[in-house]
């Protein structure tokens, strides 16, 4: 049997095909981000520790957040900026912040005011600092709880009844001062002290502070800063 003339098949020659890696794509957004937020963390780092190195070698310098305390125990201690207020009869002073007001009144009361930032003139104090101070001639020597009593009735004939806080007239002790104090719901306090056995003080407090100024715990550390001479 004669052989059969076939055609030859061609074959296509096959190719591997090697999947290379991706090249890594740089964001460079997330890189500048990132490099900027480094240099702030730095930055702020560097400026606290130069801001605390500065405050460790001035103890006087008040950082902006600081606040003044004026224990009881040390009245006449000046805290910051704070200055010392003697009376013009030398019987007693206390420790005041430097921008408050000091006026003389017909009567010799003594006012320390400083105006809130919604204050206006012309109008009762409602947004501020306003204590007082007035020495009471006690020749007759009433005793200090008839004193306290008498300025009672006086706040009631003026605001009404219904005005005083209970209990009323309580003790009261700053810095070894004794004296009475009563306060009122429209928020004034009246301290009434023993200067001597002719002399009594009277403070009233008629602080308000509607705006979160810090006028009240100002106006309580003045009040608390006194002592007699």
């Amino acid at each position: 049997m004669e052989p059969t003339n076939q055609t030859p098949v061609q074959q296509t020659p096959t190719q591997n095909v090697v999947s290379l890696p991706a090249q890594p794509q740089f964001n460079w957004y997330k890189i500048a981000t990132f490099g900027l937020l480094f240099i702030i963390i730095v930055g702020t780092g560097t400026f606290w520790v130069g801001r605390k190195s500065q405050n460790s070698n001035n103890t006087n310098f008040p950082s902006f957040n600081s606040t003044i305390s004026i224990a009881p125990s040390s009245p006449s201690q000046k805290y910051q900026d704070w200055q010392i207020y003697t009376s013009s009869d030398n019987l007693f002073f206390l420790s005041y912040p430097p921008d408050v007001t000091i006026q003389k009144l017909d009567d010799g009361t003594i006012s320390f005011t400083k105006w809130g930032p919604t204050q206006r003139a012309e109008t009762e104090l409602y947004d501020g600092i306003s204590v007082s101070f007035n020495v009471i001639d006690n020749s007759d020597g009433k005793s200090l709880r008839e004193i306290a009593a008498e300025e009672l009735e006086a706040t009631k004939m003026l605001w009404g009844n219904d005005v005083i806080i209970e209990p009323g007239i309580v003790d009261i002790n700053i810095n070894g001062i004794v004296g009475y104090v009563y306060k009122t719901n429209n928020g004034s306090a009246t301290y009434i002290l023993s200067l001597s056995s002719s002399k009594v003080l009277k403070v009233h407090n008629y602080t308000h502070d509607p705006t979160s100024q810090g006028f009240t715990a100002i106006a309580e550390k003045i009040i608390y800063s006194i002592k007699f001479n």
